[in-house]
């Protein structure tokens, strides 16, 4: 924890203090092996180091958006070192102004923390900056200022986070994409699958059976398309039986003009009952 929290001066003076009680009692081997320790935490704070810096406990905060998603990424310095980083997700809010969005990201994501920075670093100005910072004054009892570096290495690390943000969110839909793109060639099938359904059965002890319907448009999981389904015509524990009433039930929905389920085409929705009743499966 301590080295996590770099406090690495702490250790190396513990471990100093037990190479040297190892090499009095003439126990070389756990001495240099302390020894490598000490050079090893020694070579992992040089590269925590943030170099002129200036400051001992900062948070840097980036942000950025796409069409459907705003990432925001975290860095974490503390006592001039770097000692972590953090990306948070949120949907529904791409038509907000940016400075709107780090004003509430911060008035949630610091209350119920134990540790708060004495600066926190921003990449535009936020309207409500007095408020925020009366807020953390009277949470955490101590002035948490809130900059907008506008030169030099902090300005460099603020962009860091800017296009860390930036690749966070590209990357989450790439491997999306790639994802869709792999299940295609698998599948041999003519189009990526732009929704994919999956269903599973459930029961306690072969009672009170139910299916559950997850729905992901373009690699993600849409909750608002979940459904769950009575089975209504078995009564027993036979999940192959269970499926076959739950996917049928569902294409029928559509088939029906049903608006709570998202619609198939005719002609996939006719080559799926073709490929059944080839595989003499019952069709609804």
């Amino acid at each position: 924890i301590d080295l996590l929290e770099g406090k690495t001066d702490k250790i190396i003076r513990e471990l100093k203090a037990e190479m040297q009680e190892a090499s009095k009692n003439m126990d070389y081997e756990n001495a240099a092996y302390i020894r490598d320790k000490i050079v090893a935490i020694g070579n992992v704070s040089e590269r925590q180091k943030v170099s002129n810096m200036g400051e001992n406990d900062i948070d840097v905060i980036g942000i950025a958006k796409n069409d459907t998603e705003v990432c925001i990424e975290m860095f974490f310095v503390r006592r001039s070192k770097m000692i972590g980083r953090d990306h948070f997700f949120f949907k529904g809010l791409q038509d907000e102004e940016k400075s709107e969005i780090i004003s509430s990201f911060i008035k949630q994501y610091y209350i119920g923390k134990m540790d708060i920075p004495n600066k926190i670093f921003l990449q535009e100005e936020i309207e409500d900056e007095y408020a925020i910072k009366e807020m953390l004054k009277e949470t955490f009892n101590k002035n948490v200022e809130l900059k907008i570096p506008r030169k030099g290495e902090k300005l460099r690390f603020v962009e860091l986070a800017i296009n860390n943000a930036k690749l966070t969110l590209d990357n989450k839909v790439n491997s999306k994409e790639t994802i869709l793109i792999e299940l295609k060639d698998k599948l041999k099938l003519e189009k990526l699958p732009k929704q994919i359904e999956s269903f599973d059965i459930s029961n306690l002890h072969g009672n009170f059976i139910v299916a559950g319907m997850c729905t992901a448009i373009d690699g993600a999981i849409n909750k608002k398309l979940s459904k769950r389904f009575k089975i209504k015509t078995v009564f027993a524990q036979d999940d192959p039986k269970c499926m076959e009433e739950v996917v049928s039930r569902r294409l029928k929905h559509s088939i029906d003009g049903d608006k709570s389920f998202r619609k198939f085409s005719r002609h996939n929705f006719c080559r799926w009952r073709n490929n059944s009743n080839k595989s003499n499966k019952k069709c609804s």
